[in-house]
């Protein structure tokens, strides 16, 4: 999917396509640990945030963070594109810089979601065996990453939406299917893009 873009843009929008992941891993895990720790009702607030004593969750809490970091990253990157475009755009062929859009937006984000997470559930105990959960989980995403970095495939980020933003599937100029990012809009067809992979022109942020 990623192509020839640069390995800043990657990964940002990568970490970022797993903030839902990390906050349902979350929820799930602090539930899970209520469920056994506490048995009652108690007004002792310390032993609602015991579960931070957990180096497990303390992982997954950080990687959550860096989630939501990398969101911001990723939308300030999009901000600059679209910003600085009227000089990007002035230097480069009329026809090269247009694209169609198809209407279908964060096309599979549930199917990823579901397919990262539910395995991991139904599979392994987090409760009994933590770190091996937790190792599994880290190699499941990092084998997911190399799987999207090495594929045509396209891969779903429904953070995006939090920040006002979309991945929008369309066609370029030669009528090849491409990704483009950009804001949360109805009825955006023929639009005006800043491509960021070079020629291959398969990743695009749209400007207009």
């Amino acid at each position: 999917m990623f192509g020839n873009v640069n390995i800043c843009f990657r990964i940002t929008y990568y970490l970022s396509s797993l903030l839902f992941s990390y906050f349902m891993m979350l929820i799930f895990m602090y539930c899970s640990y209520l469920e056994v720790h506490v048995q009652r009702l108690t007004k002792d607030f310390s032993v609602y945030i015991s579960i931070f004593k957990q180096p497990v969750f303390d992982i997954i809490f950080v990687l959550f963070c860096l989630s939501i970091l990398s969101l911001i990253i990723f939308k300030k990157r999009l901000i600059s594109i679209e910003t600085k475009s009227s000089l990007t755009l002035s230097s480069i062929d009329p026809r090269k810089n247009k694209a169609q859009l198809s209407g279908e937006v964060n096309v599979g984000s549930r199917e990823f979601l579901m397919g990262n997470l539910i395995p991991l559930i139904s599979t392994f105990s987090i409760a009994d065996s933590p770190y091996s959960s937790l190792c599994m989980f880290l190699v499941m995403q990092l084998t997911i990453y190399i799987f999207f970095k090495n594929s045509s495939d396209k891969l779903p980020n429904v953070s995006l939406s939090i920040v006002g933003f979309a991945c929008y599937s369309g066609k370029n100029y030669n009528q090849d299917d491409s990704i483009y990012f950009g804001r949360i809009k109805e009825d955006r067809r023929d639009v005006k893009v800043v491509y960021l992979d070079g020629e291959k022109q398969r990743i695009g942020v749209v400007v207009e």
